[in-house]
């Protein structure tokens, strides 16, 4: 496996992808600030969602390194797969029991919906962990050579902070809303055991820091945090 440290640039080919990401988000948070487009975004968030999950899963199959490695890339989709459908399932019993996260409902804004879960929220789950991994591999890469529940832990720790940047800013925006409009630390304690538990399972299978993630992934764990902080501001 090629040696993280020595593939973390960004290939030129990339950057007019990681602008437009920028630029996009970027006028998101805008809009939300001016009060435009409110209609348009509340319909577009869903897909939006799974559309960026789903672009980060093709770059990353699109990587110099594993473009041409078939079982590799099986076992990345296998992964992906599962956690899309393990995170619905568990927000869908988070929904019903309140055991998972704490006591919280979705709004309207996020669709469709089966269940009173949004599709797109696995693919969320996946895009972040991804993003996530991105952001350790470029910037700690020491970590890279740590054991893997050391590298799983550095996910989820980047997991959890991401989250509490979004929280209030998804009541803000009807994502979904928290009963008592307070965010539970019970919520903070499930995501970091759930991407602990999925960023250790793709760890151990190679999936995530062994292989160069695309830079594409990175950024965008930066630019829907500038997204969140804009709106935080209003």
């Amino acid at each position: 496996m090629i040696d993280i440290r020595e593939r973390i640039g960004v290939w030129p080919a990339d950057r007019l992808k990681i602008s437009g990401l920028y630029f996009f988000l970027f006028c998101g948070g805008l809009w939300h600030l001016l009060g435009v487009f409110q209609t348009v975004m509340a319909v577009t968030a869903g897909p939006l969602l799974i559309g960026l999950a789903s672009w980060l899963v093709v770059e990353t199959l699109r990587q110099p390194e594993v473009a041409g490695e078939r079982t590799f890339r099986r076992t990345f989709l296998e992964w992906s797969a599962l956690v899309v459908v393990s995170t619905f399932f568990l927000e869908w019993l988070g929904v019903i029991s309140g055991v998972v996260f704490g006591s919280y409902q979705y709004g309207e804004v996020l669709r469709p919906q089966l269940a009173g879960v949004p599709l797109a929220i696995g693919f969320a789950w996946l895009g972040m962990l991804l993003a996530s991994s991105a952001v350790i591999q470029r910037f700690r890469p020491s970590i890279v050579r740590r054991a893997p529940i050391v590298q799983a832990l550095a996910i989820a720790v980047v997991m959890v902070l991401f989250d509490a940047v979004m929280e209030p800013v998804a009541m803000a925006l009807d994502y979904w809303q928290w009963e008592g409009g307070v965010v539970p630390l019970h919520n903070y304690a499930g995501w970091f055991v759930i991407s602990l538990a999925l960023s250790w399972i793709a760890i151990r299978r190679r999936l995530l820091l062994a292989t160069p993630l695309p830079a594409l992934a990175a950024h965008a764990f930066w630019a829907q945090l500038l997204y969140f902080v804009m709106i935080t501001v209003k």
